[in-house]
């Protein structure tokens, strides 16, 4: 997912719950997820390699 793909999902979810945000917040949160999703994806292929041993 761009950060523009987030950018357009998250302020429909926002409008849902009626909050607003800037993008300097919205940027923080996408790249702490990118950030996130990237660590467990390493995670996932260590624990696979364990797994077949």
């Amino acid at each position: 997912m761009t950060f523009e793909q987030f950018k357009s999902r998250y302020k429909l979810k926002l409008a849902e719950i009626g909050l607003t945000t800037n993008d300097e917040e919205m940027a923080k949160m996408f790249v702490a997820a990118t950030v996130l999703r990237d660590y467990d994806l390493k995670q996932m292929k260590k624990d696979r390699r364990k797994k077949h041993h």
